[in-house]
């Protein structure tokens, strides 16, 4: 466990660090669009920044485990598939801290939002209604003790499984994860070694 701080933690707290760089981009975009009372696109520009978020996320996390995956294929290190997630869970601490206190106290809803701003305009969408003094109202998303749960989920995936991509030097698409030059050679290296 020493040796994953050490090793992984810098990357926990640059995770953290873009996903409070994107809150502030969520945020900005959903009151902007909130205030104009356009709601689609504030919903819309919501889905952007968590897109971009979780960008973000595979970019860095994929980098990580094609790090490993040569360390791995060396000999050097052991096969660990889930470090992606254990480095995603060490930076989601915070939100899991005010998702626990958002179910049992209310305005620390308001703070959890602000800490993941990327789903702010998600978050307004309404899950179903109720009465209130006599008026029917919807229930928007961010009522749910659940939902502050739920939108740590994604980045969760994003990290566990850009990170199985990298060791294997998979990338979903040449755009989002770049070559890697040392898996290319390592490659060509074992085919000249079979041919011989």
């Amino acid at each position: 466990m020493k040796n994953f701080f050490k090793e992984y933690s810098y990357y926990s707290l640059k995770m953290f660090l873009n996903q409070f760089g994107i809150a502030l981009l969520g945020l900005v975009l959903a009151l902007a669009f909130g205030m104009a009372e356009n709601y689609t696109w504030q919903v819309v520009s919501s889905v952007f920044a968590v897109l971009f978020y979780l960008f973000l996320i595979y970019y860095m996390t994929w980098e990580v485990g094609a790090r490993d995956g040569i360390r791995i294929e060396h000999g050097r290190m052991q096969s660990r598939p889930l470090t992606g997630l254990y480095m995603s869970l060490l930076a989601n601490t915070p939100n899991f801290i005010l998702a626990i206190l958002a179910t049992a106290i209310k305005p620390f809803g308001s703070i959890a939002i602000l800490l993941q701003g990327m789903y702010a305009g998600i978050m307004t969408i309404d899950i179903g209604t109720e009465i209130v003094d006599g008026e029917l109202v919807g229930l928007p998303l961010n009522d749910a003790w659940w939902s502050y749960f739920l939108i740590i989920l994604p980045a969760l995936l994003v990290s566990t499984i850009s990170y199985i991509f990298g060791t294997k030097n998979i990338g979903l698409a040449r755009v989002l994860a770049p070559d890697n030059p040392e898996q290319e050679e390592i490659k060509r290296m074992k085919k000249q070694n079979k041919r011989k």
